[in-house]
């Protein structure tokens, strides 16, 4: 069995939202990824963007810079 990994889970209210979260990290050359909603986990659009943990003040930051929202945000084990 693969051992889990803690990750941070940013969650949006749409799908144009997810995607151009997921464009923007991809210019600035951040890693993460857009993934189906995990069960525990609720949101809008269906989709989260998930990076590892430890780049979770980084991604917290980059939203800030760039006045992007989100719906909520999750560390959970992956």
């Amino acid at each position: 069995m693969a051992e889990r990994e803690l990750y941070f889970l940013i969650t949006f209210s749409s799908t144009t939202q997810a995607m151009a979260f997921d464009a923007l990290s991809r210019q600035e050359g951040i890693p993460g990824r857009l993934i189906p909603l995990p069960g525990t986990v609720a949101a809008g659009c269906g989709l989260a963007f998930a990076a590892p943990h430890t780049l979770q003040q980084q991604w917290s930051t980059l939203c800030s810079l760039h006045h992007f929202s989100y719906e909520k945000t999750y560390t959970i084990t992956l």
